[in-house]
């Protein structure tokens, strides 16, 4: 699930970046990610590798807009001080047009520099203020769901649609049996 939402997310911010970039220059995005210490496995495998893997899959593809896409990856410790050290080396030295992080206190320290530089950022980690920014993506979608303008549920997690559906349905239903009793 996540490589497929990192290859989607690739592709929107590689059109964006790919209007601004000449002929010859690929496309970067930073992964900035705790590789080290007791997690540094974990983090490895569950979202480095998908995200490589996510970018070789577009480069086979083609890249986006005949742009190739690169990565850099940095190591953020899972520290705020040092995710705000690696953000702005990918921004004005890396040159990135994405960056990926996970680790909420890492994404919080990175988001401002990230909306400055208008620099997507595309996270892991479940903060509301990572969603407010213009610049936030959160790559676990989440999906907020109104019924006659009052917020019932957020709906989120690899069953989205299916949950969405089955809400509009009951909806429908509810809605159709109270218009068909009114008329009688």
């Amino acid at each position: 699930m996540f490589r497929v939402f990192y290859a989607i997310t690739i592709g929107v911010i590689g059109l964006t970046a790919a209007a601004q970039a000449s002929a010859a220059e690929a496309i970067k995005v930073g992964i900035s990610q705790p590789i080290s210490g007791a997690n540094g496995d974990y983090f490895k495998r569950e979202l480095v590798n998908p995200a490589i893997l996510a970018i070789e899959q577009v480069n086979a593809k083609g890249g986006v807009l005949g742009h190739k896409v690169e990565y850099v990856i940095e190591d953020n410790k899972a520290n705020a001080a040092t995710a705000l050290a690696v953000a702005r080396k990918l921004i004005d030295i890396d040159h990135v047009s994405m960056i990926s992080i996970s680790i909420t206190p890492a994404v919080l320290a990175t988001l401002p520099i990230a909306e400055e530089n208008h620099i997507v950022v595309m996270s892991a980690a479940q903060h509301p203020k990572i969603a407010q920014s213009p610049w936030g993506f959160l790559s676990t979608p989440a999906a907020p769901v109104f019924v006659d303008g009052v917020k019932t549920v957020t709906l989120r997690g690899p069953r989205i649609a299916d949950e969405f559906k089955a809400l509009v349905e009951d909806y429908v239903v509810r809605r159709y049996r109270r218009g068909e009793k009114a008329a009688e």
